[in-house]
């Protein structure tokens, strides 16, 4: 099950949809920034997740106002 949800994470990274994914630790999870878009947007494409079947999803929406050298590309416009 786990190289369908590779595939659906490559699909959103290759699109420039997503940002940076990984693992939380402890391992209950992970985390996915992806780029500013509509809710309705973002819930259809975590529906196509392969893990929506048991996974619980958290949307945090965050506005940058400040970030390090290289992570312009968070911040609002």
């Amino acid at each position: 099950m786990i190289q369908p949800h590779i595939d659906w994470l490559d699909r959103y990274f290759a699109e420039g949809v997503f940002i940076s994914a990984g693992q939380k630790q402890p391992r209950t999870g992970c985390v996915i920034l992806v780029k500013s878009m509509p809710l309705e947007q973002l819930e259809q494409i975590l529906q196509q997740d392969p893990f929506q079947q048991v996974a619980d999803y958290h949307i945090t929406e965050v506005h940058f106002s400040k970030t390090g050298s290289g992570f312009e590309q968070l911040l609002d416009n």
